[in-house]
């Protein structure tokens, strides 16, 4: 949800409605697809990923939810194995984009992109993100063109962060738990974050933290 509107995908729909009523209508200008990925909103704008496989993933995106535009893959650019795994804005033009590839035995490759115009172009960071974990939508977030965070799960959970724009990678939550994975990492400003650890299902307990130097560290919340 952002600027009074929700959005969803329902199977090859998107849908939305206005914050604070039940009205979910399909998005208007916006053709039903299969391989529907994730939804990342800042302000009016908002953008898609529709999935396919390496080479063959989409960017589907709107500086204000009533047109829209299809850009090809951005990371056809790095090899034909990576596809399109997720978008974190900064604000409604400059966004990070994130390239994920060569997945095996609970690790994959991944990759960040900077793009100061909505997606159009992108540049690549010098290096790849740390391999261990599997990523999902929800997991990618930055808090400013320099902080950018990715969060990943196999046989454990983690959260790398980078202070560069992707050129070097630390990696300041890693519990080896199994993968009860960290969820719905994002950030409010410039400086304070939450994740979730956890699920309230799943093998162990989950809990909120919260970060107030734009992800270096992370504390939990007591309620």
């Amino acid at each position: 949800a952002s600027a009074g509107v929700a959005y969803e995908i329902s199977g090859t729909q998107v849908l939305r409605t206005a914050v604070g009523f039940d009205d979910w209508t399909p998005v208007p200008g916006l053709a039903p697809g299969a391989g529907l990925g994730e939804i990342a909103l800042h302000g009016k704008a908002v953008w898609i990923v529709t999935g396919g496989g390496p080479g063959a993933s989409s960017l589907v995106t709107s500086s204000n939810g009533a047109s829209w535009r299809t850009l090809p893959d951005p990371c056809i650019g790095l090899g034909a194995e990576w596809t399109l795994g997720g978008v974190a804005p900064v604000d409604s033009t400059r966004i990070f984009l994130l390239c994920v590839g060569n997945p095996g035995a609970g690790s994959e490759s991944k990759h960040v992109l900077f793009s100061t115009d909505a997606g159009a172009h992108a540049t690549p960071a010098k290096s790849d993100a740390p391999r261990g974990g599997d990523t999902d939508a929800g997991d990618f977030a930055a808090a400013s063109v320099s902080v950018v965070a990715i969060a990943a799960r196999s046989g454990a959970s983690w959260v790398y962060r980078s202070a560069d724009g992707g050129n070097s990678w630390q990696t300041p939550l890693h519990v080896g738990d199994g993968g009860a994975g960290y969820f719905d990492l994002g950030f409010t400003t410039s400086a304070q974050g939450v994740v979730v650890y956890g699920q309230p299902a799943g093998p162990v307990s989950s809990k909120l933290l919260m970060t107030r130097d734009a992800g270096a560290t992370w504390v939990p919340v007591g309620f």
